[in-house]
């Protein structure tokens, strides 16, 4: 009773629409975070799989944050998606990628599933025995170099995969000339401007809707002009 009490707290007209703003602006970011963490896992061998890797990281979100924001103890907690574990599942399915050849990279589709899945259950059986007995305070014993490296690793990875998926080339000094071509120059540098816009104004501006707002300003410039130049293009042959 309690649960429905809770649940039917949210439909009065006083918290209807600003729990249905904070939910648009939520699934608006967390859409894109998933969209974005596919393509970083499925990348490079794993490219032409990638509605796998969309579909997949779709699903997952939705079930996190459904049961994160049904299930938990604290009102207006929710969960969302996490940059640093799929960074290391991106490994795993590049590492298990480059064991087929090219031609069996298809039938080995299912084995590099399995493993990411059989480390999402694992990641979550440990978590539950860490929750069960009460284990979270060990963490202030992990030393503090531990930490510091462990997310200086794994910020680095995120750069060379944001690399591969922006330039479709990794990150590596033979390939340094390449990125440096005025195409593959205009593609990373386009990526990294975002990045910039996005962590200042995050850091100087303080408002809940300004994230998604600027996710959505840029797919709108990204896109914008090719919309418009397909019009164009339609209209130069014809059609309209």
């Amino acid at each position: 009773m309690g649960f429905l009490r809770l649940v039917g707290d949210e439909f009065r007209s006083e918290r209807l629409l600003p729990s249905l703003t904070a939910g648009v602006l939520i699934g608006i970011s967390e859409v894109i975070f998933a969209l974005s963490v596919g393509s970083l896992i499925f990348s490079g061998e794993l490219a032409p799989y990638l509605s796998y890797g969309i579909g997949i990281t779709l699903v997952t979100t939705t079930i996190l944050l459904v049961v994160t924001s049904l299930g938990s103890s604290i009102p207006g907690v929710t969960g969302s998606l996490q940059d640093s574990p799929s960074v290391l599942l991106a490994i795993i399915a590049g590492g298990l990628a480059g064991g087929f050849s090219a031609t069996a990279l298809e039938a080995g589709l299912p084995t590099i599933l399995v493993a990411m899945a059989a480390s999402t259950l694992l990641t979550g059986a440990v978590f539950l025995v860490f929750g069960f007995f009460n284990l979270g305070r060990l963490v202030r014993f992990m030393p503090y170099p531990v930490m510091g490296g462990f997310l200086a690793g794994t910020g680095w990875l995120l750069v060379k995969g944001s690399f591969g998926v922006m330039t479709g080339l990794p990150l590596t000094l033979a390939n340094i000339p390449a990125l440096l071509h005025p195409e593959q120059l205009l593609l990373w540098g386009t990526g990294m401007a975002f990045a910039l816009i996005l962590f200042f104004s995050l850091r100087y501006i303080k408002r809940f809707w300004l994230m998604p707002a600027v996710l959505l300003g840029v797919l709108l410039l990204f896109y914008l002009p090719f919309r418009i130049g397909s019009q164009d293009n339609l209209h130069n042959k014809g059609y309209f």
